[in-house]
């Protein structure tokens, strides 16, 4: 439908080509994602039945469709899939403590949960914030995975927590801070690395070798994490300073 960057370009159309035909219904096929283009008449991408993984979120299905002995069409959307996928967003501040990140998950998985009626849920959760809760998690993201996994065996139905994400939204408040030794050095490289974008792009193509040898054993996608992609780099930066911190406690 007027060509997308995500689709390669095959059986062109447009909506104007499609309305002069005059015909009272358009079901279209093999986008996966829902949308009626246009009701007067209908222009439909009813999507597929059940989402396949994580950017293919929320209730998956078909068009159940009446047609009135005058051709009018009443389309109505029905729900087919058996596992809804769903990505949660979490927000920490510095006010934002372990346990409100807890209650936080736990409500977000029983709204969830309900609105799914008795499907299995595939979540992953996305902590976006700053704060010492968002340090506590991202220096014991293996931790925090399991925490959650365990709120979710209280849900009313079967839930599978797929992954944890970590979101810096801004740099964390004031911490104290590190500045001798070797863990002072490493603090002030990983700051260099964040603030020059050239360092940045330097450390993305030293990973260049390491993916190649990644694709010869298995696909870079939603199992395998490209190491050569920047905002991965960059959230992994943004994780050292609290496993610095981490260790300093100790």
């Amino acid at each position: 439908m007027n060509g997308s960057a995500q689709h390669p370009l095959y059986a062109p159309c447009s909506i104007e080509g499609l309305l002069s035909h005059q015909y009272q219904y358009w079901a279209l096929g093999h986008i996966h994602t829902r949308s009626e283009l246009a009701r007067d008449p209908w222009v439909v991408f009813s999507g597929n039945i059940q989402g396949r993984n994580v950017r293919e979120c929320g209730p998956r299905g078909c068009y159940l469709v009446d047609v009135d002995d005058c051709g009018s069409a009443s389309p109505a959307f029905e729900p087919l899939d058996t596992v809804r996928w769903e990505v949660l967003s979490l927000s920490a501040s510095g006010e934002t403590s372990d346990d409100d990140l807890e209650e936080m998950a736990q409500r977000a998985i029983a709204r969830t949960a309900a609105e799914a009626g008795d499907r299995t849920l595939a979540l992953r959760f996305e902590l976006v914030g700053h704060g010492p809760a968002w340090n506590h998690v991202a220096a014991d993201i293996s931790g925090w995975r399991a925490r959650l996994r365990a709120l979710a065996g209280d849900a009313s139905v079967p839930v599978h927590v797929e992954k944890l994400e970590l979101t810096p939204q801004q740099a964390a408040p004031a911490v104290p801070a590190i500045e001798a030794g070797p863990a002072g050095e490493l603090r002030a490289l990983v700051n260099r690395f964040l603030e020059d974008p050239a360092l940045l792009e330097e450390l993305r193509e030293t990973f260049g070798e390491l993916k190649t040898r990644l694709e010869s054993a298995v696909r870079v996608g939603e199992e395998c994490v490209d190491p050569q992609d920047p905002d991965l780099l960059r959230k992994s930066l943004y994780s050292i300073e609290p496993l610095l911190m981490k260790g300093e406690e100790k």
